[in-house]
């Protein structure tokens, strides 16, 4: 449902599942998980829930080097910092 959140010791119980997740789970990674499985209409029990999320984000981040994706609105700030070795 809508308002399906995991354990507040997710990180923990997805480690002993074998999936480590280096960060929490992002408010926009639980938000499209949810809403791909409320289109789906199945029925599982809490923690196969939670193993599901925890599968979909791993997936989801190692196409992505194991980051959390990255916000595709937000416009980075400008640097002006010249590395060594490039021209000015």
């Amino acid at each position: 449902y809508a308002d399906w959140q995991p354990d507040a010791d997710f990180q923990r119980l997805a480690a002993l599942w074998g999936i480590a997740l280096s960060q929490p789970v992002t408010p926009e990674e639980l938000a499209a998980f949810v809403a791909y499985w409320q289109a789906e209409g199945k029925v599982f029990h809490h923690v196969q829930w939670q193993q599901k999320l925890a599968r979909s984000v791993q997936i989801s981040r190692a196409s992505n080097g194991g980051q959390p994706k990255r916000d595709v609105n937000s416009v980075s700030e400008p640097d002006s910092h010249i590395p060594r070795g490039f021209r000015g």
